[in-house]
């Protein structure tokens, strides 16, 4: 009988493999204080220490503080408080506002996962939480007017600015409005976040501006909040029309970039021992402008992935080179790996398709002998 702890051929001691790491994190404990917090006259915290384990080392975990019932809830990106990404205790503290909704509160991982993007469920369920409020907040802000100047925007011969006011009262308090103004025949759009000008987010007025470059869609923007919500999450409806602007136009783009070229260093990666990293450079174009690409170099058999986004190298953004690194750790599953843009698109919103492959990446996981 053999008891074989080495294979050898030809007088060599043949390598070992490597052991590629396909599952997510683990929770071995957790601890929340208080249990309980009352939140009649005030915000009430809670403070979270999460123990997790994973043999390539833990993504920094996002929480969420969930009220089911009423569809209230609060995120939180822990930090790392103790040990190492392999094995420590990440910590970090939840604030529920005043005005909450009473009842169970469900604290959850969201799409917790390890550097490789190896997750452990969607949203999985750590502990439960209850809070007192005598008078609950269960409705979304209102917006009570608005205010634009010009209303017409002429995009003929360059960019064109349009300015934003919003009276918004909300119980609780309003979360600053992000407006998106959209020209919905060619699906071209502008994203703005709103900031308080002046009052409070109980009760203020939120301002900002959008701009659309030489080249946006001529006709009718529709100006919407998305996801209007308060502190609470209480929302007012997804994309809600509250405007329009008119835009002039005299020469419309309507496609998104086109990639010219592309260069890889190296093209294949060892990651047996350590980390490895490949160099980035991609030549693109187009009539607008190229909104700074997001990529994703992904192993659709283990669904592990890493995303970057590059920046402009050389040129500009009407035809230039954009240039990034993308690092995997050690560990990462052997094999071919897709490299792609992620719903690559300029600045007025064209977009190239979703998820397109440009070229791929050789990744070996053996360890040298």
């Amino acid at each position: 009988m053999f008891l074989l702890l080495l294979f050898l051929v030809g007088g060599h001691v043949m390598p070992a493999q490597a052991t590629t790491d396909t599952t997510g994190p683990v929770v071995v404990s957790s601890a929340i204080t208080p249990t309980t917090a009352d939140v009649s006259t005030g915000a009430g915290v809670f403070t979270i220490n999460l123990e997790l384990t994973d043999e390539t080392g833990v993504d920094a975990p996002l929480l969420r503080l969930i009220h089911y019932p009423s569809g209230q809830y609060q995120l939180q990106r822990l930090a790392l408080s103790t040990g190492t990404i392999q094995q420590g205790v990440w910590a970090g503290t939840i604030s529920v506002p005043h005005g909450a909704a009473a009842g169970d509160w469900t604290l959850e991982t969201v799409g917790l996962a390890d550097t490789l993007g190896n997750k452990t469920g969607g949203f999985v369920k750590i502990e439960t939480v209850a809070v007192v409020s005598p008078a609950a907040d269960g409705v979304g802000p209102v917006l009570l007017s608005s205010y634009l100047s010009p209303t017409s925007l002429d995009v003929s011969a360059g960019p064109a600015t349009v300015n934003v006011s919003l009276r918004i009262t909300d119980d609780t308090g309003v979360a600053a409005p992000l407006l998106r103004l959209i020209h919905y025949q060619s699906g071209q759009y502008q994203l703005q976040r709103l900031v308080l000008g002046s009052g409070t987010i109980q009760s203020g007025v939120w301002k900002g501006s959008i701009t659309l470059p030489k080249g946006a869609a001529a006709g009718k923007w529709a100006l919407e909040t998305v996801g209007l919500e308060d502190t609470l999450g209480n929302k007012t409806g997804e994309f809600v029309q509250f405007r329009t602007v008119g835009v002039i136009s005299a020469a419309s783009d309507s496609t998104g970039p086109a990639i010219l070229s592309s260069y890889l260093s190296p093209t294949t990666l060892n990651v047996a021992a350590a980390a490895a990293t490949v160099n980035v450079s991609v030549r693109i174009t187009d009539d607008t402008g190229v909104d700074a690409p997001l990529l994703r170099l992904i192993h659709y058999p283990s669904g592990q992935y890493r995303l970057q986004r590059l920046t402009l190298g050389s040129g500009t953004i009407q035809g230039g080179v954009w240039k990034g690194s993308i690092t995997l750790p050690q560990g990462a599953a052997a094999g071919k790996w897709s490299l792609e843009t992620v719903g690559l698109a300029d600045t007025l919103g064209n977009k190239t398709g979703e998820f397109v492959q440009f070229r791929s990446v050789s990744v070996v996981s053996a360890v040298a002998g």
